[in-house]
């Protein structure tokens, strides 16, 4: 599908369609919304394990920048940090929502690290499209 660049940490990890579970990439989630459509887009990434792309995701601050590069669109898609640490003790049983309406990205990772009692959410809103 495309690609995510972290600038600030200076990371970049594949997107992947079908699995958490690859090596060098985050995981698009599949009840969320692609890049550029009006609604949440959702990417989830080990923190401890298959490369661990979110391994330092607690990092960001407000105001960094991540980038989705669309292979399938040709349009980047940066988006503006708003809230880091956000944690959702209940997400077994009351899941992470990708609401429509919107255009935000939302990253998921574990919590704690390498457990999977919660789930750490990064909160994110588009601030600009732009052509390859």
């Amino acid at each position: 599908m495309g690609q995510v660049s972290f600038p600030t940490l200076g990371l970049n990890w594949n997107i992947s369609t079908d699995t958490v579970n690859h090596y060098g990439s985050v995981y698009h989630v599949s009840t969320s919304f692609y890049p550029g459509q009006n609604g949440t887009v959702g990417l989830l990434g080990h923190h401890t394990r298959y490369s661990a792309p979110f391994d330092n995701i607690n990092q960001l601050k407000a105001g960094d920048q991540v980038i989705i590069t669309d292979y399938l669109t040709q349009k980047k898609y940066v988006y503006s940090v708003t809230s880091n640490g956000d944690i959702k003790a209940d997400y077994k049983t009351n899941p992470i929502q990708f609401p429509a309406g919107s255009f935000n990205l939302t990253l998921i990772t574990c919590y704690p690290p390498g457990y999977q009692e919660a789930a750490y959410m990064t909160h994110l809103n588009l601030v600009t499209v732009e052509p390859i």
